[in-house]
């Protein structure tokens, strides 16, 4: 499954459970991953259902949700494509840093790969650096 399959809630979920793992714990629980987006119990367990399906979260001996290594991969992908917009709007376009989060976190799902690099360039353009920083995960997706 690629990025573009995901639908955005699911995007959510994932970016939601690989931010919670990345604060030091190996699984989390689906309450915690509820509040960390917003909603509630039970959207989250069939959000997790669905997740676990496609392969991209497993459930530990404890029932805590891990992210299986294309799960992480695939918050990570978003992760990335949020900032790119994200730089772009505050650098560039001078919005406030809440601004850029909210409309970042919005257009990060229906952006396409070929026009985040774009943007990724010209942000490293503006900043007098050339090239791609090589950082991002958009690379592995062909341009």
């Amino acid at each position: 499954m690629n990025n573009k399959e995901l639908s955005a809630s699911l995007q959510n979920y994932i970016q939601a459970i690989y931010t919670l793992t990345s604060r030091g714990d190996e699984g989390v629980r689906i309450i915690d991953i509820a509040a960390e987006i917003g909603v509630t119990k039970t959207s989250t367990f069939v959000a997790m259902k669905k997740l676990e399906k496609e392969k991209l979260i497993f459930r530990d001996a404890s029932r805590l949700v891990c992210l299986t290594e294309e799960g992480e991969y695939q918050a990570v992908l978003a992760l990335d494509k949020a900032e790119i917009i994200r730089t772009f709007f505050v650098d560039v376009l001078g919005l406030s840093p809440e601004i850029a989060d909210a409309d970042a976190n919005a257009l990060e799902h229906i952006t396409s790969i070929e026009t985040l690099c774009h943007i990724c360039r010209y942000n490293y353009k503006i900043s007098n650096k050339s090239g791609c920083s090589g950082k991002c995960h958009l690379k592995s997706h062909s341009v």
